[in-house]
């Protein structure tokens, strides 16, 4: 995770089962907010993709 509190800009990446790059990005945010939205996404779903 990459954040600058000043600029309020972040990004997050996570690897899901060696095959999928999961990249979530902001602008005007807050640090809980970038978090808040990349835990949202369902990663075990994801890794049992075919």
């Amino acid at each position: 995770m990459k954040f600058d509190p000043d600029t309020k800009e972040g990004d997050v990446q996570i690897v899901v089962a060696n095959r999928f790059l999961v990249k979530v990005e902001g602008n005007g945010i807050t640090d809980k907010d970038l978090k808040d939205y990349a835990k949202a996404i369902d990663y075990d779903k994801m890794a049992q993709l075919p």
